[in-house]
């Protein structure tokens, strides 16, 4: 469904951002 799509889009888009923060260490 789209809501699920969202969802999964914006918890993998937190995940990259995490990922970032890791690497900007």
């Amino acid at each position: 469904s789209s809501h699920e799509s969202t969802y999964w889009s914006r918890r993998i888009f937190r995940i990259c951002d995490c990922c970032n923060a890791v690497q900007f260490f």
